[in-house]
C-alpha cells in the first residue's frame, strides 16, 4: 500500500512513475466523484420521499379534523366514527411532526454535507487536475520550443527567452 504514495518531493521531478501515480489519483478521484454524486442522488430522493411522507400524513391529519365538519343525514350525535377518529387525530398529528424533523434532519445532516462535499472538495480535485495539465502543456511547448533554438548559431536572445519560458512554466507545475 505505501508504494502508492504520492510524496510531495517525488513530484519535483517529473518522472514515469510520478506521472503514473497522479493517473492513479486521477481515476481514484474520478470514481469518488462518481459514487460521491450517486450517493448524493441516494440522499436526495431519501429525503425527498421523507418530504412527500410528512406532506402526506398531515394531509392525513386534515382530512381526520374535516370529518368533524362535515354533517351527514343518517349521523347521530354519538357517531362512533367520529370519536375515533378525534382518538387517531392526535397520533397522526404526533407521527407527521415526527417525519417533519426527520426531513429536517435528513436534510440537514445528510443530503447537505454529501453535496457539499462534492460542490466543494471534488470540484477542486477536477480543478487541480485542469490546472496541471494546463501547465503541463505550457511546460511541453516551452521544451519543445527551447529544443528548436539552433545550437549551431545560438542567439543569446532566442535561447534565454526559451530558457526564461521553460523554468517558468516548470515553476507553475510545481
Amino acid at each position: 500500500m505505501s508504494s502508492n504514495l504520492l510524496r510531495l518531493e517525488d513530484c519535483l521531478e517529473d518522472s514515469p512513475q510520478t506521472r503514473a501515480l497522479i493517473g492513479v489519483y486521477e481515476r481514484d478521484c474520478e470514481l469518488l466523484f462518481n459514487y460521491s454524486k450517486g450517493l448524493n442522488a441516494a440522499c436526495t430522493r431519501v429525503a425527498n420521499a421523507q418530504n412527500e411522507l410528512t406532506l402526506a400524513t398531515q394531509e392525513l391529519s386534515q382530512k381526520l379534523k374535516d370529518y368533524e365538519h362535515t354533517k351527514f343525514s343518517l349521523s347521530t350525535d354519538d357517531d362512533m366514527i367520529s370519536s375515533t377518529l378525534q382518538q387517531l387525530i392526535p397520533n397522526v398529528d404526533e407521527i407527521s411532526s415526527y417525519n417533519t424533523v426527520l426531513h429536517t434532519q435528513l436534510v440537514d445532516n445528510m443530503a447537505y454535507h454529501a453535496k457539499t462535499f462534492i460542490e466543494t472538495d471534488l470540484v477542486e480535485c477536477h480543478r487541480l487536475k485542469s490546472s496541471f495539465y494546463s501547465g503541463d502543456k505550457h511546460h511541453e511547448e516551452a521544451a519543445a520550443k527551447l529544443a528548436r533554438v539552433s545550437k549551431k548559431k545560438p542567439s543569446e536572445k532566442g535561447w534565454q527567452e526559451a530558457t526564461d519560458q521553460t523554468y517558468a512554466s516548470k515553476k507553475r507545475i510545481s
